[in-house]
């Protein structure tokens, strides 16, 4: 399991420039190709914090010692938390629950399983059910904005029971596949003892 979780660090760790990148992209073209009304100074500041913790995370991973699973484990599911937190300060910039982009959340949930397991593809599922919960709270009120998106009140929270059921199914099911493939490297390496033996 340690084999896999530090790649799996380094790879989270070019995800999150991937991230960095598709944000400024995202912004570009909400700006200047759609003009969308958006918290550009806000925007900027979380896309930087994303960038400088992603920096930091960088260093961390370059010394972290591949055998500590648990160190590993709790540093993915602190950048997850993490990202969820900025996730959600981005899409109240840019629209709140009107935000399409909050899909994205089910991105952290599945990284969470195949990198930390099934405690922590269900840790995010909940987190960001709630997190979507609180664009709802969140959201400036606009009396004009469910009717110009075409989206009455009861449809996005629809959305938000909908988010929520899907993300646990995605935690259900990556956590199968991340405890099936845990369970074949054991079986693998009891047939290399024997092999060996």
């Amino acid at each position: 399991m340690s084999a896999v979780l530090r790649p799996g660090l380094a790879w989270l760790v070019r995800l999150r420039w991937l991230a960095v990148m598709g944000h400024l992209v995202a912004t570009a073209v909400a700006l200047w190709v759609l003009d969308a009304p958006l918290s550009l100074p806000w925007l900027l500041a979380l896309i930087g914090v994303t960038a400088v913790s992603n920096g930091v995370l960088m260093a961390v991973e370059r010394r972290l010692d591949h055998q500590r699973v648990a160190a590993a484990n709790r540093l993915v599911m602190g950048t997850l938390m993490l990202d969820t937190a900025l996730l959600t300060g981005m899409l109240l910039a840019s629209g709140g629950v009107m935000n399409p982009f909050s899909i994205f959340f089910i991105v952290e949930v599945a990284l969470a399983g195949l990198l930390v397991g099934a405690a922590g593809a269900w840790t995010m599922a909940g987190l960001t059910s709630l997190a979507f919960g609180a664009l709802f709270l969140l959201t400036p009120d606009d009396p004009h904005a469910h009717h110009h998106h075409g989206a009455t009140p009861l449809h996005l929270q629809g959305m938000w029971i909908a988010y929520a059921l899907a993300a646990g199914f995605v935690a259900l099911f990556v956590s199968g596949i991340a405890t099936a493939l845990k369970r074949r490297e054991q079986e693998v390496a009891a047939l290399r003892e024997r092999a060996l033996g």
